[in-house]
């Protein structure tokens, strides 16, 4: 990319703290934040980390740059994850656990410490795979009924899970706290 196409786009980074996400060459990678400066080869910018964390400045040349996103979804929850940056840190208790008794009823009783309270997120995982979400009923011994947050906030699904597929389980830790702030966010948009 030349600079002479880029000059307005990165004033106006510059000027506003506009974020835009830099794709670069070669592979998905990518850095958003908004432009600190730049020169006739490379423009630096303040970049964020996906949980809207200031994560030091980034030089990029203009010939890795294959394009430069300025709107979308994505830049739209990091904008947001940033203007809230301080409550994603400090939201819920990240410290939440639920003392296990010495019967051996496994995780049956977090689960139903957490069934239904919107303000404790579960991350857990089954069978190699990752969920977040809320528990929304246990319908036996065996089985819960689970709806999950996706990294956007959005819900994708509500399933049936086997309690015993289970393999670790955390409540309100730094992805679930991102993804409830994000999906009280979109809630309050009437998504």
């Amino acid at each position: 990319m030349e600079l002479y196409l880029l000059k307005n786009l990165l004033d106006k980074s510059i000027e506003e703290k506009r974020i835009y996400c830099f794709h670069e060459y070669g592979d998905s990678s990518f850095f958003c934040g908004y432009v600190l400066s730049y020169n006739k080869d490379t423009v630096q910018i303040q970049h964020y980390t996906k949980y809207g964390e200031q994560d030091g400045s980034v030089n990029l040349p203009y010939s890795n740059i294959r394009l430069i996103s300025i709107k979308g979804e994505y830049i739209d929850r990091i904008q947001y994850l940033i203007e809230h940056n301080k409550e994603l840190s400090t939201s819920g208790d990240a410290s939440k656990y639920f003392k296990l008794n010495s019967a051996s009823e496994g995780i049956l009783p977090i689960l139903h410490e957490c069934l239904n309270d919107r303000s404790l997120i579960l991350h857990f995982e089954s069978n190699g795979e990752f969920y977040t979400g809320f528990v929304e009923d246990i319908i036996s011994s065996t089985h819960f009924v689970f709806t999950e947050i996706e990294n956007s906030g959005n819900i994708y699904e509500t399933a049936v899970h086997k309690i015993e597929d289970i393999s670790a389980i955390r409540i309100n830790d730094k992805v679930a706290r991102k993804n409830l702030l994000l999906y009280n966010w979109k809630k309050s948009k009437g998504q």
